[in-house]
């Protein structure tokens, strides 16, 4: 069983928006995310064996 530690920083329930830092804590690979369906992702792939998640693209309106 995998254990995580999740910072949450902001939420805005409405709009499925949760700003945070997720991070395994067995190896301390860690991801930022900006929504639910971004959290769990991390939390899905961490599971699996292989390759980190690569760094999340910038978003449209960013530098």
């Amino acid at each position: 069983m995998e254990s995580y530690v999740v910072h949450i920083y902001r939420r805005e329930v409405e709009h499925r928006l949760v700003s945070g830092l997720a991070e395994r804590v067995s190896d301390g690979a860690r991801q930022g995310f900006q929504t639910v369906d971004e959290l769990w992702t991390f939390l899905l792939m961490a599971a699996r064996p292989g390759p980190a998640l690569p760094a999340p693209l910038p978003k449209e309106n960013e530098p």
